[in-house]
C-alpha cells in the first residue's frame, strides 16, 4: 500500500493558496483596474483573518509534545516557519503588484496616490489644514516608558505610529511614542486638489506623518515607522450544553478584541534597536514579529476613491428576477406549493427580506432561527 503521509496540503497552507489565487486576480491586467484593487483589498482582509482565526491554532499545536498521532501527521513540526515563510512570499508578491503595477496604471490612468512620496506643494496647506481641522482630536500621542508599560494596550487591527523621538532636556537620549492613527474613526483616504489633468489621493497615515511636529512639538523627531497588532480570535466555550449559549458567546465575542497577540505587523525599514525596543516592550516572541511595508491595513484599499466615477471598474449587473416569488404576493404562500431555490448574488436578497417580513407579522409564527454568515 503506498504510503499517503503527504498526499493532503496542509488545511492552513491550503487556506494561504487560496489568498494567493487572489492575489493572482489582482495581477490579471484583463480584470478592470479598481476590480483589481479590490482584490488586493480582499487579500488583506484574508490575511488578517487568518492571523486572528488560525495562528493561535498553529501556535499550541507547534508547541503541544504531545505523542504523535495520524491526526498531527497533518501538522508539520515547523508548520509555523512554513506559514511565515509563505505569508512573507505573498506579502512580496503583494508588494510587488501595487507599485510596479497597480500605481503605475492610476497614474496613467491620471490619479496619482500618493505611496512613499512627499506630498506636492500644492497640497501642503490643505493637507495641514485637515489634520488641524479633523485629524487632531482623535490622536492620542503617549511617551513609551516603563512606568506605564502595563496600561499600554494595542487594539486588534488597529494602527499606530511608532516615533523615534529626542528631549532637549537630554540630548543624545532617545525615547519612543506612540501615536494612534484614527483610520476607524476618519476616511484612509482623501482627495487633493487636482494638478493639471491629474488627480491625488493622499493615505490618512501621510497627513499625520507631515504634521508629527504639531503633535510632539518640544521633541526632535528621527522617525516614524508603522505597525499593527492582530489578536486572537479564537472562542474557547466551555460547557457549552449547560446554562445560556448566547450569553457565553456574547462574552466570548466581548474577549476577542483583547486576545492574546498573534502577528505585530511592522514597517521592514524600521531600525533594529527600534523593533527590539516594541517586541520587548510588549512582550512578543519572534514568531509573532512579521515585517511589512510603509502602510497596514491595506484591505482600505476597497474604499480608494475613483475620481473617474464609475469607469476602471465592472459595471454593476441588475439582480436576476426569480418568476416563482415575483409572481406571488406571498413568500410563505409561494414555498407552500414547491421549494425554491435562490442563486445569490445573482439574484436579489430582497427576497429573504421579503420571507422575514412576512414571519415578523405572521400569528402564526412563534420562533425565527437564522445562521448568518458574514452579513
Amino acid at each position: 500500500m503506498a504510503d499517503n503521509k503527504n498526499v493532503f496540503l496542509n488545511r492552513d497552507l491550503s487556506w494561504l493558496s487560496f489568498n494567493q489565487r487572489v492575489l493572482m486576480e489582482a495581477a490579471d491586467k484583463s480584470v478592470p483596474l479598481y476590480s483589481r484593487i479590490s482584490f488586493l483589498s480582499i487579500f488583506s482582509s484574508n490575511l488578517d483573518e487568518f492571523f486572528r482565526v488560525r495562528m493561535p491554532s498553529i501556535f499550541a499545536l507547534t508547541s503541544i509534545q504531545a505523542k504523535k498521532t495520524s491526526i498531527r501527521d497533518e501538522y508539520p513540526k515547523n508548520l509555523v516557519q512554513l506559514v511565515q515563510t509563505e505569508v512573507q512570499k505573498h506579502l512580496t508578491e503583494f508588494g510587488g503588484i501595487l507599485k510596479n503595477h497597480i500605481l503605475p496604471e492610476l497614474k496613467f490612468n491620471n490619479i496619482c496616490l500618493y505611496y512613499n512620496e512627499p506630498i506636492r506643494p500644492e497640497h501642503m496647506e490643505s493637507s495641514r489644514e485637515y489634520f488641524l481641522s479633523k485629524v487632531l482630536s482623535f490622536l492620542q500621542p503617549v511617551i513609551l516608558k516603563k512606568e506605564n508599560q502595563t496600561n499600554i494596550f494595542l487594539e486588534n487591527n488597529a494602527l499606530y505610529f511608532i516615533i523615534d523621538l529626542e528631549s532637549p532636556e537630554e540630548p543624545g537620549k532617545h525615547l519612543y511614542g506612540l501615536l494612534n492613527i484614527p483610520s476607524s474613526n476618519l476616511p484612509r483616504f482623501s482627495e487633493q486638489a487636482m494638478v493639471g489633468d491629474n488627480h491625488y489621493i493622499l493615505f490618512l497615515d501621510d497627513v499625520i506623518r507631515e504634521n508629527l511636529q504639531e503633535v510632539f512639538p518640544v521633541f526632535t523627531i528621527h522617525g516614524a515607522w508603522s505597525i499593527k497588532l492582530t489578536r486572537d480570535a479564537e472562542m474557547n466555550i466551555e460547557d457549552e450544553f449547560i446554562g445560556d449559549i448566547s450569553d457565553k458567546i456574547e462574552k466570548q465575542l466581548l474577549k476577542r478584541e483583547a486576545g492574546n497577540a498573534t502577528r505585530l505587523l511592522y514597517d521592514e525599514i524600521m531600525p533594529a534597536e527600534a523593533k527590539d525596543f516594541i517586541q520587548n516592550y510588549f512582550g512578543l516572541r519572534n514568531e509573532e514579529m512579521l515585517a511589512g511595508g510603509r502602510y497596514h491595513n491595506l484591505k482600505d484599499l476597497g474604499s480608494l476613491p475613483n475620481p473617474l466615477k464609475g469607469k476602471l471598474s465592472n459595471p454593476s449587473w441588475p439582480s436576476v428576477a426569480h418568476p416563482g416569488f415575483d409572481n406571488q404576493h406571498s413568500i410563505f404562500h409561494s414555498i407552500s406549493e414547491s421549494e425554491k431555490l435562490l442563486h445569490l448574488p445573482y439574484h436579489s436578497y430582497n427576497y429573504i427580506l421579503r420571507f422575514f417580513n412576512e414571519a415578523a407579522i405572521d400569528p402564526a409564527v412563534k420562533e425565527i432561527y437564522i445562521t448568518l454568515y458574514r452579513v
